[in-house]
């Protein structure tokens, strides 16, 4: 926990620069809060999402109300309908959908992750995978593969081969099953 607080102070802190740009390695850092969109904890999905619009990146900042109410809890499924990406009737504007569908991948990916805590579903992962993947069947199959490399990103270390070919499970790294018990 006291990691986790560390993080949101150094996120906060990174968020209130003006230009972010003249950092040094600042595309490594761009990087990071782009993997952090991903984490499970709402508030440093809101930081990350907040350090990246410190970029004023001009196909996100159109967008940044509709990103921010993704991330609260009261208005997520409202604005998921409302945040349509269908072709026909997409509230995205077609010069911003391939630098902005990586970043709302990534977002609701970690909020499918989030369980609401024990013994509940009202607002946890499971209750929010069905109107996420109902969203995400409006995306084109790039996107898609956005999202499908994401569920797959843990099993990376097993799978070898080229994203492109066929992936083959290196079996050396398999541990059995009668060995895990």
């Amino acid at each position: 926990r006291k990691k986790t607080r560390t993080l949101l102070a150094m996120l906060t802190t990174f968020s209130k620069f003006h230009n972010p740009k003249a950092f040094y390695k600042q595309e490594e850092l761009q990087e990071l809060y782009l993997k952090l969109l991903m984490h499970k904890d709402t508030e440093i999905q809101k930081l990350s999402l907040a350090c990246l619009m410190s970029y004023k990146p001009p196909h996100l900042l159109p967008y940044r109300e509709n990103l921010e109410r993704l991330l609260d809890d009261v208005s997520f499924r409202e604005e998921l309908m409302n945040f349509s990406t269908d072709s026909e009737c997409s509230v995205v504007a077609e010069e911003h959908r391939e630098e902005l569908l990586p970043v709302l991948v990534r977002l609701l990916y970690g909020r499918m992750q989030r369980s609401a805590g024990h013994n509940t579903t009202k607002s946890g992962g499971p209750s929010r995978r069905g109107p996420v993947l109902r969203f995400l069947a409006g995306c084109q199959g790039n996107e898609m593969t956005e999202f499908v490399n994401l569920i797959m990103l843990p099993f990376q270390s097993l799978l070898a081969g080229s994203p492109g070919n066929r992936y083959v499970v290196d079996m050396s790294r398999v541990i059995p099953l009668r060995k895990q018990q």
